[in-house]
């Protein structure tokens, strides 16, 4: 096969690293070309100039420099209601009943990790993102949340815009089958220097050959304008390119002899096994506590099966990392579309069908002020044979006792140069921005984004009063709502098997304590490896003696046990919401539903058992101090009763009859003032 039909497959992992180095420029090349020529590219650039609050055409301050921001305010809106999503109950689930326990345990791990990382706030951004500009990208990461503490270890979720995240040989149909992908940060100086301190007398801001780059001017325009600021970073200020390319990379080992891969005692190292290698690979099966092997095949043989990873530093020019991707998981920051269609794989901005009618509402203000400012100071036109040009011009019609001495006729000496119809501001601009404001509305669905907000927080009252229907709740969303959380459930899904296998291979018992509590860690978790929250043994494995198989493999079996059940709506609360009232309703008819599963699934009390031991103690202490109340008052003198009701008492025939027994009913008294008209509910 000639050199040059494989262009695209990166160096071997033994070539010079100028040549790997080079091949990651070459590929970023490709696609930033790919990414210019989408229509969301100049669509962002739009959609950053109004949240900045700058007009969609230029303003005439001699005539009016009114801009108003309504597209701003609708963004807002229907940011802030698509991106509160809800991290998911009972989401997972397992047919294995071996692993139940530590299911129950990983589900509690796995939402205080997402609360405790902020998860919510990244997906705030994550959202302006891919509405704004059609797509945006979501990252879990396990990374030192303070730069220069080794101690401050754990999970964040990074969010990236669409010039971020550059595709190679991209797949259509399946973002994840994508060939090659590289994220690109931009970087302060001294942070570039204490994530690669090896490499400090090497690591350059952005050169000027990169910058020539359209890709990396339109980066540096969004952070220069960040800053408040359209100049240069000034020296001081510069900025370090750093590259992460993930390759699907498809090598495999065809020597005589095992490759070790990775960092040797790294989470991340393994053995590839030679292709064709006799009795080199566990079956997953055991017979007699013993494991089963078989001979390796082409897809055991790959050197890189959880993707290849190189990480490049503008001014180093070799990979400062090169070798097996640091996760399990290996899969790309899943991707987020808010408009996707079949014809544009990038998805498009869901601003875009707006921003013409944003446009000529702007103008249209623009010309009411107009009118209103020539009102207040109109054009005038005068005889200068009457009115000499110096009095014309100190002349103000609006000044308090002004005069002004006129040699005949007024009208025809002083007037305005417009007719006064052309002052005028009439009805027909206000009921043309009303048409444009609709029409704005009706392309975002900006109704049906409302909707979904007021359905998210009447759902707590609903479910206390005890709505008649879940589905009234349900039908608040309209279709393109909908379509738009329909969209965000998939990728969804994947950050969340990211974030599982994560969670497997970077946290140890310890962090898991501190999530779940002592009681909440199994037992097997703390059986051999108490450092490890991977079951110690496979299933049917002896557990009398150390597992045969690796981390790894143990980790990866319990993984694919560990199922992930989203349901439609999920990450809205939508199907939380219909079963909490459900539930509600079904205990009020009387079915036989568990108190307990009451607390825990409508009212979201975690720790049930707590909540009723506390509640019995406090019912203890109420008959307590309710015996020694009736004990104390039947000590009192006189405190003997007669058998007798008196006659003003409820018990009696007089009195005033209970309140709040009877419908309520208009009536009217008569007092000394006259009739008066009152509400009972006593009869």
């Amino acid at each position: 096969m000639p050199k040059e039909s494989r262009y695209w497959q990166p160096p071997d992992r033994l070539a010079p690293g100028r040549k790997r180095w080079g091949w990651c420029q070459e590929i970023i090349s490709d696609g930033e070309r790919m990414l210019q020529g989408q229509p969301f590219w100049n669509d962002l650039a739009l959609a950053e100039e109004i949240i900045r609050g700058r007009e969609m055409s230029k303003a005439d301050e001699n005539r009016s420099d009114l801009t108003s921001n309504r597209l701003k305010r609708a963004a807002r809106e229907m940011i802030a209601a698509i991106s509160d999503v809800r991290y998911p109950d009972d989401i997972w689930s397992t047919e294995n009943r071996a692993f139940q326990d530590s299911m129950t345990m990983y589900s509690k791990m796995a939402r205080g990790i997402w609360y405790e990382a902020r998860a919510p706030y990244s997906c705030k951004r994550l959202t302006q993102w891919f509405m704004l500009g059609g797509t945006g990208y979501y990252w879990p990461v396990y990374k030192r949340r303070v730069l220069v503490n080794p101690r401050s270890l754990g999970l964040a979720f990074d969010d990236y815009g669409p010039r971020d995240v550059v595709p190679f040989q991209p797949d259509e149909r399946n973002w994840q089958e994508t060939y090659a992908v590289a994220i690109i940060r931009m970087v302060p100086e001294y942070k570039a220097h204490a994530m690669f301190p090896l490499f400090q007398d090497r690591i350059r801001p952005v050169s000027k050959r990169r910058m020539q780059s359209s890709a990396v001017s339109a980066r540096m325009a969004f952070i220069n304008s960040l800053r408040g600021s359209d100049k240069p970073l000034s020296g001081a200020e510069r900025l370090v390119e750093i590259q992460y390319v993930l390759i699907r990379d498809l090598a495999i080992n065809e020597t005589d002899m095992p490759i070790p891969m990775g960092e040797p005692g790294a989470s991340w190292s393994y053995v590839v096994p030679p292709r064709g290698a006799k009795g080199s690979v566990p079956t997953g099966y055991t017979v007699g506590g013993q494991r089963q092997m078989r001979d390796a095949n082409i897809d055991d043989a790959r050197l890189y099966p959880n993707m290849r990873l190189m990480i490049n530093v503008s001014g180093v020019e070799e990979p400062v990392y090169e070798g097996p991707a640091w996760d399990w998981h290996g899969l790309f920051p899943p991707r987020f579309c808010a408009d996707e269609w079949v014809t544009e794989p990038m998805g498009l901005s869901i601003f875009r069908d707006v921003f013409d009618i944003e446009r000529a509402r702007q103008f249209t203000e623009r010309a009411i002020d107009m009118k209103m400012k020539a009102q207040m100071d109109p054009a005038l036109k005068y005889d200068q044979n009457v009115i000499n040009p110096g009095t014309a011009e100190e002349l103000d019609p609006w000044k308090m006792r002004e005069r002004l001495a006129v040699d005949g006729e007024v009208d025809k000496v002083l007037s305005t140069m417009l007719p006064a119809d052309m002052y005028k501001v009439g009805s027909e601009p206000f009921e043309w921005i009303k048409y444009l404001d609709e029409s704005q509305d009706y392309y975002l669905g900006t109704n049906q984004i409302s909707a979904l907000a007021k359905a998210k927080a009447s759902s707590s009252g609903a479910v206390m009063g005890g709505s008649d229907s879940a589905d009234d709740l349900l039908r608040l969303a309209g279709p393109i709502v909908r379509d738009i959380c329909a969209g965000m459930e998939m990728p969804m899904a994947d950050v969340l098997e990211m974030e599982k296998t994560q969670i497997l291979q970077w946290f140890d018992t310890k962090q898991v304590i501190s999530y779940v509590g002592p009681d909440g860690v199994t037992r097997e978790t703390l059986d051999f490896d108490p450092d490890s929250i991977v079951p110690s043994h496979m299933p049917g494995e002896d557990t009398g003696s150390r597992s045969q198989w690796s981390r790894m493999e143990r980790a990866k079996n319990f993984a694919s046990s560990l199922k992930l059940t989203p349901t439609p709506g999920y990450l809205h609360g939508v199907p939380q919401t219909a079963q909490r009232l459900l539930l509600l309703q079904g205990s009020r008819a009387g079915l036989p539903i568990s108190p307990r599963r009451i607390l825990k699934k409508v009212f979201g009390i975690e720790n049930v058992d707590q909540e009723i031991k506390e509640w019995q103690e406090f019912r203890e202490v109420e008959l307590e101090m309710a015996a020694k109340l009736k004990q104390e008052a039947g000590s009192l003198p006189g405190a003997q009763s007669t058998g007798r009701t008196p006659a003003g008492s409820q018990g009696g025939k007089g009195g005033r009859p209970p309140s709040g027994h009877k419908p309520p009913a208009a009536k009217t008294k008569g007092s000394a003032e006259g009739p008066r008209a009152t509400v009972t509910e006593s009869g």
